[in-house]
Parts: C-alpha cells; structure tokens; sequence
C-alpha cells in the first residue's frame, strides 16, 4: 500500500511537471505575441482581449497553481492527486479553448468554475497547517477563500461597470498571488512567518490597494506586507542565495514603492509588477521542485536580467513613456521565451531522449 501510495505521488508530480513546462510555452508564446503587437511589430486578426484572457488565465491556471502545488510537496504538504490532476487537466484546456473563442463565455466560466472548485478543495486539505501561526501554508485556505469571493462581483459588474470589474479582478489575482502563491513558495524555501491570521489581513489589504480600493488603509497594508515579508528573509535558516535574496528584496522594495507613491499605482506599473514577481521570484525560486536539474548561478542572473530589462520597459509605460519602451519590452520578453525554450531543450527533453536511445541499446 504504501509503494503504491509512493508510486501515485511520483506520477502526479510527473504529471504537474509536464503541465508546468507546456503551460509556460504557451503563456510565453501568447505574451510574446502580445508584446510584439503593441510594439507595432505584427498584425493581430485576432481579438486582443480573448488572447490577454488566456494568456493570463493559463498563466495562472496551468503555471502558477501546479508550482505551487509542487512547492507544498516539498514542504511535506499534502498536493492534489493524479485523479484530480486529470480533472483539472481537462478544466484547463476547456477554460484556455473557451477564452481563445469567446473571452468569457460559456466554456470558460463552467471551466474556471472546476478550476477554482479544485484550488478549494487542495485548499481545505491544508486546513491543519493554521494551527501552526508561523507556517506560510496556513495562508492559503482563508485567501483561496477571499479570492473565490470576488468571482460573484466580477461577474455581476462586468457589463453594469466595466471599470468597478477591472479593479475586482486586480484584487482577485493579486490575493492569489499574495496569500497563496508567494507563501507557497516561502513554504517551499524553508521560511517562517509572522503569525499568519496578521498576514493574512496585510494581504488582503494590500490586494485591496492593489485593485478595488486604492486608500491609505491599504497602502499601510502594502507597506506591512512587504516589511513581513522582509522579516521572513532576514531569518538566518535556511539561508538563501544572493539571487534569491536579490529577487525577494527587489519584489518587497517595489511593494514599498508602490505604497509610498513612488511609483503610480496604474495598469502598467502593475503588470511590470506582476510579471517580475511571478517569473523572478515565484517561478525562480521553485524551479528546483520542478526542473529535474539544477541550472548554473549564471544562467539564472541572464534569465533575472532580462525579466528585469522587461518589467522596467513595462513600468516605463505608465510614467512617461519613451517611444523605444514597448520594443524593449518585446525584445525582453522575446528573450525570455528563448532562454526558458533553450532550458527545456536541454534541462528536460534532451536528457529524456538521451535515455530512450540508451534503453534502445
């Protein structure tokens, strides 16, 4: 029984593997497509507003949630199932197919519907680690929670007020993004927390400020989760490298700049934000859970200067934009697509057809 239950575990991780890698070869491909578009360089015969959808949606659905899931399993937290992974699988693709066809339709909302049923349940499986006020994963459950309850509004205000449903939605990706996916991956790297019910409520402030409810209440939200996330850093063990020391302090620092005015707080700004944190500091630091090699210190500071050439190009775009940035910002992400194509090639498949031809022997 306990072989099997072994076996079982090393199938789903297998499975959540694969769907990180093409899911991220999707995303990369749409968002690189994207970036060329609005810097002029192709034409779009395509609707811009399905291909945004599914870009951020698979993102989200196929890449983010399946790392983190990765993560817990290296902090010894229970992850969905080869069953439910297949389930979800499907829900992927249908939700994915359904914003390429008609944005939110049909498809995509019964879909995102699984989708979002399935967080909730892996969720609820780590309703233990709440007894715990110092473990990153407690967070996860109450802020799964608050993000599914924005989905109602979102929907009720996306034709009645377009504007009022944009800012759910920062709210919604950004509380899965504060209070699920960057303690995922503290969990995963080892790290304490301040007790988790006060960061939570930092969280949910700062997704607050982020999107629906840009006020003062949420911009001291904003400042106190960055300095909490900080504290978690500064802890001694485990140490962490200098990278990813450097791309955890950079995340904080631009939280703090967001909240101090420093930086606006608008559509580009945000994105900039965003695609730093998920593809330096989420994607980057549980890379180890994923790829079956360890890639070269080197390698890694390529791949973070060029999120890095790309995330300013974009946050240019919301200061005083020079007429170069969104070029730069197309090359940066051209970039990036390649060096992530270059590691699968030879991180992944290249090892497995070296295999094959081994076993043929």
């Amino acid at each position: 029984m306990r072989r099997l239950l072994m076996e079982n575990r090393q199938d789903s991780t297998q499975a959540m593997r694969w769907l990180v890698g093409l899911s991220l070869i999707g995303t990369l491909a749409i968002g690189i497509f994207l970036r060329w578009f609005l810097a002029g360089g192709v034409g779009l015969r395509w609707d811009f507003g399905y291909l945004r959808h599914a870009h951020s949606h698979l993102g989200y659905y196929g890449v983010l949630f399946p790392l983190a899931w990765l993560g817990w399993r290296v902090a010894d937290a229970r992850a969905p199932s080869r069953r439910m992974l297949l389930v979800y699988l499907i829900a992927v693709v249908v939700a994915v197919g359904g914003f390429l066809r008609a944005g939110y339709g049909v498809e995509a909302i019964v879909a995102s519907t699984v989708v979002g049923g399935i967080w909730l349940i892996s969720a609820w499986r780590l309703r233990t680690h709440c007894r715990a006020l110092s473990d990153p994963l407690a967070l996860v459950l109450p802020s799964v929670v608050a993000a599914q309850s924005c989905v109602a509004p979102i929907a009720y205000f996306l034709r009645r007020d377009p504007l009022l449903a944009q800012g759910l939605v920062s709210t919604f990706l950004s509380l899965l993004l504060l209070g699920v996916l960057v303690p995922s991956t503290l969990a995963a790297l080892r790290r304490r927390i301040i007790a988790w019910p006060a960061l939570f409520a930092l969280a949910v402030l700062a997704a607050c400020g982020l999107g629906v409810w840009p006020g003062l209440a949420t911009r001291v939200g904003l400042i106190g989760y960055a300095l909490a996330i900080g504290f978690s850093l500064l802890r001694p063990l485990p140490m962490l490298s200098r990278i990813e020391l450097g791309v955890w302090s950079a995340m904080c620092v631009g939280l703090l700049a967001l909240a101090l005015g420093l930086l606006p707080n608008n559509r580009s700004v945000a994105i900039g934000a965003i695609h730093f944190v998920i593809l330096s500091v989420i994607i980057g630091s549980l890379a180890p859970a994923w790829l079956p090699r360890r890639l070269a210190w080197w390698i890694w500071v390529l791949h973070h200067l060029a999120v890095g050439v790309l995330t300013i190009a974009v946050v240019l775009q919301g200061l005083r934009p020079p007429p170069w940035a969104p070029r730069l910002a197309a090359v940066a992400g051209a970039t990036i697509g390649l060096w992530w194509l270059t590691v699968l090639l030879a991180n992944v498949i290249a090892p497995k057809l070296a295999a094959g031809r081994r076993r043929a022997r």
